[in-house]
């Protein structure tokens, strides 16, 4: 009996502790289902409120990205370009801004934008006419990587028709003993003397070196792919002396060929970028493709700098004031084919097909080239699959790009191949757009903590 006893005191002791563990346990689950109802409340409130500004949007005249949406299947690129415009990254049609960026939208639009950037939230008497220019610009640029875009699955991968400022691949590349490419440097008797906006941004410039080797690299054979080098990834934007039309200079005339430059560079802003699409081109050249979402255009810089080197070369490599790429890396031998791949088999094996029906001598070449143009097909198939990924997961990466280079190159396509070049940095300063420059630096700081 004592024994039993002591048993039963142990037992009643040890309810209150059972007690409270399972009150504390109730307490946990009930609190989670709360946070659960709660975090779908805020979600279903969110979603409300994100309809009832589409809406409104809609019924004032401007069309949302969901209205795209519905009108069909979108590729990478418009998709993109609708998420950046939901966003408030990029204006609309009308050159209006909505998402978080949406009320400083409508206030830029009335109040105007004296440096023409796509902002619109900074003050100025040529507001209207800046945005519009723009929204101008803008689509322009857009309208050119569509037809970039395009260009691939219409006319194939051709890699031997292909020229970069009059050279072609055997001109640029060369096979080692190891079979790794070469670049082939061609020292120049006049140096060429280019204007180029460097990607001074290094983590940008790291996860754009990153896409290609990812997405592109593992589909071409060893030697396959010429990957620029991405501390010195840049885009054109200006040329006093092209190697297609020469205009030799003393040093004292590169000297004042700087300073006029350094003018340019000290009345315009900093351009802040965003990445819109990743293409490839029919010759092979890998391309991230460029908006401007604040700053001064890079439209604008190539006027001013037109205009500060009346004695510049007349052939200029770029012929589009707005285009704004960068040369990521170029597409030397065609990806690997294999039964496997989208047609492949399929194509090439009704090329000949079709050389076995008609049994003739002339017959074999005709296959022959069907075959070669399935394979051109297919091949641009895959690289636009690619590059489409690329574009998925790059989209929205800005950048903040605050200097031009002018750079000398003492070879061909020195920057492109690792020749041998001098660069002189030009800082934009936004020199007299003092209340421009802090509202966009602002616009810049809470883009970068959405991020």
């Amino acid at each position: 009996m004592p024994r039993a006893g002591r048993h039963g005191r142990a037992a009643a002791a040890n309810l209150p502790l059972a007690f409270i563990l399972l009150t504390l346990l109730v307490l946990v689950v009930v609190g989670w289902l709360e946070l659960r109802r709660f975090e779908s409340h805020l979600a279903e409130r969110a979603a409300k409120e994100w309809e009832a500004e589409l809406a409104q949007h809609e019924e004032q005249g401007y069309p949302s990205f969901k209205t795209a949406l519905k009108s069909g299947p979108q590729s990478s690129s418009a998709m993109c370009a609708a998420l950046l415009e939901a966003a408030g990254i990029l204006p609309d049609a009308q050159g209006r801004r909505i998402g978080v960026q949406g009320e400083q939208g409508r206030e830029g639009a009335a109040g105007g934008d004296n440096d023409g950037s796509a902002d619109g939230t900074t003050g100025g008497a040529a507001g209207t006419a800046g945005a519009a220019e723009a929204v101008r610009y803008l689509h322009s640029r857009r309208q050119l990587y569509d037809a970039m875009e395009t260009a691939l699955l219409e006319r194939g991968l051709a890699l031997d028709a292909s020229s970069t400022q009059g050279m072609g691949l055997g001109d640029m590349f060369q096979r080692g003993t190891d079979g790794q490419l070469e670049p082939v440097l061609k020292e120049l008797a006049v140096p060429v003397r280019a204007v180029v906006l460097p990607m001074a941004d290094r983590q940008a410039a790291r996860m754009l070196e990153a896409a290609v080797r990812t997405h592109l690299l593992p589909l071409l054979p060893a030697g396959g792919l010429w990957q620029q080098d991405a501390s010195v990834y840049h885009s054109t934007i200006y040329h006093a002396s092209t190697h297609l039309d020469p205009v030799p200079a003393t040093p004292a005339q590169v000297d004042a060929e700087e300073a006029a430059i350094r003018a340019v560079g000290a009345a315009a802003c900093p351009l802040h970028v965003v990445l819109e699409r990743v293409v490839v081109t029919p010759g092979g050249a890998v391309l991230a493709c460029w908006q401007v979402a604040g700053g001064t255009d890079v439209a604008e810089l190539r006027r001013q700098l037109a205009a500060a080197l009346p004695g510049a070369s007349q052939k200029q490599v770029v012929s589009d004031e707005a285009i704004l790429h960068t040369t990521l890396a170029r597409i030397v031998t065609p990806p690997r084919l294999d039964s496997s791949g989208s047609g492949s088999g399929s194509g090439s094996a009704a090329a000949h097909q079709r050389g076995r029906q008609q049994g003739a001598a002339g017959a074999a070449a005709g296959a022959a080239a069907g075959a070669a143009a399935a394979a051109a097909e297919e091949a641009a198939v895959l690289l636009k699959a690619a590059v489409d990924q690329m574009t998925q997961e790059l989209c929205g990466l800005q950048a903040e790009l605050p200097e031009l280079w002018f750079a000398e190159e003492y070879h061909k396509l020195a920057l492109a191949l690792g020749g041998r070049f001098r660069k002189r940095a030009v800082p934009l300063q936004c020199a007299g757009h003092d209340t421009a420059a802090g509202a966009d630096a602002d616009v810049a700081e809470e883009r970068r903590r959405q991020q």
